[in-house]
């Protein structure tokens, strides 16, 4: 039988992120202003989230006449609804991920800790429908969109 032949690679799970994702006439989306490792399957959400408010904010400042390039007064806006999206989701990932760290540098209790209270929320997200219903609409992006979309309006 013949095949490939491949060694064993192992890449670490790593989160980057920019601090700036607009300048003049320029926006950066999805993983050009967010990467985030593969837990959870988020970065498509973020991806997506950041299209629809980059596409309210840029379809916001051609109703109203503005310069749709400018940083200031057009792009900033998305940039602001962009970061608190993303360090939502991020920040969720992020207890996620390091509630199951077995050690955490400095503190052996905190370990400990972490992982209780995670067990705890996962029992409780799994004996509440209403708890369930958001959660799983969280992690499905349904709940980082915006809550209109400007294209769908007839004005």
């Amino acid at each position: 039988m013949t095949g490939v032949k491949t060694g064993r690679y192992a890449f670490p799970l790593t989160l980057t992120h920019t601090n700036e994702c607009v300048d003049h006439r320029m926006a950066l989306i999805g993983d050009a202003a967010h990467r985030i490792h593969p837990m959870a399957g988020q970065g498509l959400n973020l991806g997506l989230s950041d299209v629809a408010y980059l596409s309210n904010t840029i379809i916001g400042a051609k109703k109203s006449g503005s310069d749709i390039g400018n940083k200031e007064h057009v792009l900033s806006a998305y940039d602001r609804s962009s970061k608190l999206n993303a360090y939502s989701v991020i920040g969720s990932i992020e207890f996620i991920k390091t509630s199951y760290t077995p050690k955490i540098a400095g503190s052996e209790g905190l370990g400990h800790i972490l992982s209780l209270a995670r067990n705890i929320g996962i029992d409780l997200i799994d004996s509440s429908d209403f708890a369930k219903y958001n959660f799983i609409n969280y992690a499905g992006g349904n709940y980082t969109h915006p809550l209109k979309y400007e294209w769908e309006t007839d004005n």
